[in-house]
């Protein structure tokens, strides 16, 4: 017992002796001296140790910018990020076209989300591999979406199955209403990575901006099966879908938003125009009274209780009702119909 005690803290001065005899060593002092042990005990020793090296390596030699490129490395395989940025900045204020410093900048400014950052040392880099989806992103964070997507197109190109760069590609498309080459790039993306709950929502989403709701339910419900956790947003966009053919499940999903969110006028509005769409006029006029008693204000709903009145054969009732929301709410002019001529 006694002998692995005594071998345990022989093991545990070690780094420690190793550090010492370096710093007390007799060799002449220099930047190169510091450098070599810093590099030497990087892996062997602590981060602060290794750190103190390199520190001295640079105050015997300040202009160096490759020894301030490779400490900058060192700092960012530990996670200090910002003291790298401090280090690569004094390198590129000695050297503004160092290639390995522009980089290693670029790498920290994306982890930091320093989007401006990436775009503005990134640009200056010659082409290297994962640049165009670094810019692409940033490009995208920075909602300029028509300079993302050659980035973004070009990062796919050079390695396609870069899952992140499909999806961000994919978010381009939909912002430029390009969905067609949404659709695509999200279907690249799911092959890749089939098994993804929040890219499967991501891509009904997709499907429910383009109006097909059938398609949304089916990669809502699947992303679900997959471990999606529902949320309130979710369950809307679920029953919102629902509603455009299959108006009970949809409201039944709904309900439960409601409880939650009381009075919701966009959900009670979108509930009755299913149910006018089913011609269930009794169940719409119901609802859409309801949204109008919740909010006098909303005249699109005495609008529609007016169309309804018409579709019922009362169109003197319905005709009052619509020139009484037109009055108050002349935007509604665009609405009118023929049948209230007649």
């Amino acid at each position: 017992m006694m002998d692995n005690k005594r071998l345990y803290f022989i093991i545990a001065i070690i780094p420690g002796f190793f550090y010492s005899s370096l710093m007390a060593s007799d060799d002449k002092d220099s930047a190169s001296k510091y450098y070599q042990q810093a590099l030497f005990y990087k892996q062997k020793v602590n981060t602060l140790g290794v750190s103190k090296l390199f520190e001295k390596a640079i105050e015997y030699d300040s202009l160096n910018t490759d020894l301030r490129v490779e400490y900058a490395g060192f700092l960012l395989d530990n996670m200090k990020n910002y003291n790298a940025i401090e280090q690569l900045h004094l390198a590129l204020m000695i050297d503004p076209t160092h290639e390995a410093a522009l980089l290693k900048i670029t790498q920290a400014s994306f982890m930091l989300h320093r989007w401006n950052d990436v775009i503005n040392y990134g640009s200056r880099i010659s082409a290297t591999i994962g640049m165009d989806y670094m810019l692409g992103k940033a490009y995208y964070e920075n909602e300029d979406y028509n300079l993302a997507k050659p980035k973004l197109n070009e990062a796919v190109r050079q390695d396609p199955k870069n899952v992140s760069a499909l999806t961000f590609l994919g978010k381009v498309y939909i912002e430029l209403d390009e969905y067609s080459n949404a659709i695509s790039a999200y279907k690249q993306a799911l092959d890749l990575n089939a098994d993804d709950p929040y890219m499967i929502y991501e891509y009904g989403l997709l499907y429910y901006a383009m109006n097909d709701e059938r398609q949304a339910v089916k990669y809502f419900e699947l992303a679900v099966n997959k471990g999606y956790v529902p949320d309130l947003d979710f369950t809307e966009n679920l029953g919102m879908a629902y509603l455009a053919y299959d108006v009970d499940k949809g409201v039944e999903i709904l309900s439960k938003v409601l409880v939650k969110k009381p009075g919701n006028k966009n959900i009670l509005m979108q509930e009755a125009y299913a149910w006018f769409k089913k011609k269930q006029y009794d169940t719409a006029i119901e609802v859409y009274e309801k949204t109008y008693k919740l909010d006098p204000t909303n005249y699109r709903a005495l609008y529609m209780l007016g169309i309804i009145h018409i579709k019922r054969g009362d169109k003197f009732k319905g005709n009052e009702l619509c020139e009484k929301a037109i009055k108050l709410d002349p935007t509604l002019q665009g609405m009118r119909r023929l049948s209230f001529l007649n």
